[in-house]
């Protein structure tokens, strides 16, 4: 199969796709790598702390005192929202954290020692945003994203005879040819992952600029309309209890849910008087990340925003975590990725 293209537009595709690379290939070499151990995130937290017990065991009460511990050790006052990791089969530890503070949780419920995990925070943090500040940092990261698409295209339009040169490996006293053929070969054969991973890795810090222009283009400009198609309607509470009855929202989602894995939960506005739970459980036959469930504080069921049937494109953009970091499958799909 060759693709038919002008020389000169193949010789224009050619030059800009080796200036393109050369330019970035420090940068994108480096988030590459880091993206490569990031794959394996989980299994560095374990790493960094292996003394802290792996442990699958816990009921809904003990997850509920050790977030009643958590809000006594911060004086019952937060700035920001209470996130709580339950344990599942790729990180079998619970842990609770909320204003930068990440304590473990044992089995029993109470709070172990904080979670310190540099290596893995240094990795992850140099893959999502170069070590910058978060904001410029993830839009950097994905602005190489964008170009690694840009290189992907460009390097299709630059070798014509790219498809039926698929299987050709020249070897010898040629170098230059051998490198060549290889660097082409691996690039057909790795194209449909190469793409994947560079578009799901645009949207990631280009997902605010996306939105925006979904909002002008199909909302008239309204972001909120846009927010509660995709997102969910907000919810309006007042008067909530101080302390959430998160012990109730568990025992009444495995109930629901029977079939899915609760993976975590969120108190939203937390300390605040309009708080409420928010119950992300994974069903394990979709590649969403999580359908969410929201409760009031008091631990009654309110509605699920619905990820896990919800229009292809909402079901899509929950997916785009597993998929660009292959969290998905069995352990050997990470080892692929």
């Amino acid at each position: 199969m060759s693709i038919s293209i002008s020389p000169s537009a193949n010789k224009s595709a050619l030059k800009s796709h080796a200036w393109l690379g050369l330019a970035v290939s420090v940068l994108m070499y480096w988030v590459c790598f880091s993206g490569t151990l990031s794959v394996f995130s989980q299994e560095l937290l374990r790493w960094e702390q292996p003394h802290i017990a792996d442990n699958l065991d816990y009921t809904p009460g003990s997850i509920q005192n050790a977030y009643e511990r958590f809000l006594t050790m911060k004086e019952g006052q937060t700035q920001g929202n209470i996130v709580i990791r339950l344990p599942t089969h790729d990180l079998p530890r619970a842990r609770i954290s909320a204003d930068g503070e990440y304590w473990n949780i044992s089995p029993t419920g109470e709070l172990s020692e904080p979670s310190t995990t540099p290596i893995t925070d240094l990795i992850v943090d140099l893959h999502t945003a170069l070590h910058l500040p978060e904001d410029i940092g993830m839009m950097a990261v994905s602005v190489l994203g964008a170009i690694l698409s840009a290189l992907i295209i460009s390097g299709i339009v630059a070798h014509r005879r790219i498809f039926k040169d698929a299987f050709r490996l020249r070897t010898g006293n040629n170098e230059q040819l051998t490198q060549g053929d290889l660097h082409n070969r691996m690039s057909v054969w790795g194209l449909p992952f190469h793409l994947m991973i560079a578009l799901t890795g645009v949207y990631f810090g280009l997902a605010s600029f996306l939105t925006s222009i979904y909002a002008d283009t199909l909302y008239e400009g309204n972001k909120l309309d846009l927010f509660a198609d995709i997102y969910g309607s907000s919810i309006q509470l007042e008067h909530q209890p101080a302390i959430a009855n998160i012990e109730k929202a568990l025992t009444d989602i495995m109930k629901m849910e029977p079939n899915t894995q609760p993976i975590f939960v969120t108190l939203e506005n937390a300390t605040k008087d309009n708080q409420y739970i928010l119950l992300g459980s994974q069903h394990l036959d979709k590649l969403i990340y999580s359908e969410q469930y929201r409760f009031d504080a008091s631990g009654q069921y309110i509605d699920k925003v619905g990820y896990s049937d919800g229009d292809a494109g909402q079901q899509a953009i929950f997916s785009v975590y597993r998929i660009h970091f292959g969290h998905f499958g069995p352990e050997a799909m990470k080892i692929f990725f």
